[in-house]
């Protein structure tokens, strides 16, 4: 049976040691975007909520660059 030397068992167990923490570098990044889309919905959430209890007739301003555009509240599902 062959046995690997010192320096073989080194380098692989360096090479492991960097896909490991290449590996989790990008499981972080990855639960960083899942936190910012669960935020992302969250916001639409209250957002979609708050419209739904507005009155069909009610007065609102849609953001367009720099000015507010006048339009009556029509909820679109």
């Amino acid at each position: 049976m062959a046995t690997l030397s010192d320096e073989a068992i080194r380098k692989v167990f360096v090479e492991l040691q960097a896909k490991f923490i290449h590996s989790q570098q990008q499981v972080n990044t990855v639960k960083t975007q899942i936190q910012s889309k669960q935020r992302e919905r969250k916001m639409a959430e209250l957002t979609r909520r708050e419209l739904d209890s507005l009155n069909s007739e009610t007065r609102t301003y849609k953001p367009v660059g720099k000015m507010y555009i006048f339009e009556i509240c029509s909820i679109e599902i």
